[in-house]
């Protein structure tokens, strides 16, 4: 990759109002899962105003991608004690109460690193902080993940889309479009169902005309039909 797409990919990154970032070393097994994660939000659509970031072993390198963001989402491997695998969800306001039970899987956690943050950002004082954490199973040597961990990948990044859908703004946008459009039945299946029915039953009233040959017509015609459908399934 040259320096033109290296630059450019970077200010695409910047002045987002939500970031996605996630924390790990690639290199120790579980402890990379943070790392992986964002490789696998990368590849789906996210709404115009979100940055994922792979910060690797440093959250600090989020730096250049400040700009009074509302929301900061940490994906990151946690011990509390649960199931290898096993999915929490920390609001980084409330870890006071918390924070006896959380560990981070590094020697700098996300939860030291996010405060050297606000105190050299204090604009961060109004972002929303959320750290999603997944229990570990094997922090070692290995850039493979357990089982455990791929298998918790799907609720992970459910549980992302969750966060986003409360403070995107183009996705709020995008849904009070389709909550118009579904008032107005344009989603309804039954009220779709219940238009074609009513149109072919009126198309079915203006051929009835009360005279018995033609009701012979058609129900030889609908005869006919079948025998050649029963053929071309035979052969």
């Amino acid at each position: 990759m040259n320096t033109t797409m290296l630059s450019k990919e970077k200010t695409n990154r910047l002045h987002k109002n939500i970031i996605i970032a996630g924390v790990g070393n690639r290199l120790l097994g579980d402890e990379g899962l943070g790392s992986h994660i964002i490789d696998s939000l990368s590849r789906i659509p996210l709404p115009s105003d979100v940055s994922i970031i792979d910060c690797g072993c440093d959250l600090l390198s989020i730096i250049p991608c400040l700009n009074e963001p509302r929301k900061i989402i940490v994906i990151d491997a946690v011990r509390a004690g649960g199931k290898p695998g096993r999915i929490y969800r920390f609001d980084y306001s409330k870890l006071q109460t918390t924070q006896a039970q959380m560990q981070s899987a590094h020697q700098i956690g996300p939860t030291d690193a996010l405060g050297l943050l606000r105190r050299v950002y204090p604009a961060l004082s109004k972002c929303e902080i959320i750290i999603i954490g997944i229990e570990p199973k094997a922090i070692e040597p290995g850039a493979e993940l357990s089982e455990e961990i791929i298998q918790s990948f799907s609720d992970v990044k459910r549980l992302v889309l969750k966060e986003l859908l409360l403070c995107s703004t183009d996705w709020q946008e995008c849904l009070c479009v389709r909550y118009h459009r579904a008032q107005k039945k344009w989603f309804d299946i039954y009220s779709i169902g219940k238009n074609i029915g009513v149109n072919i039953s009126n198309a079915l009233s203006s051929i009835h005309t009360g005279v018995l040959p033609s009701y012979l017509v058609w129900v030889l015609a609908g005869l006919a039909i079948l025998l050649l459908i029963n053929y071309i399934i035979a052969f």
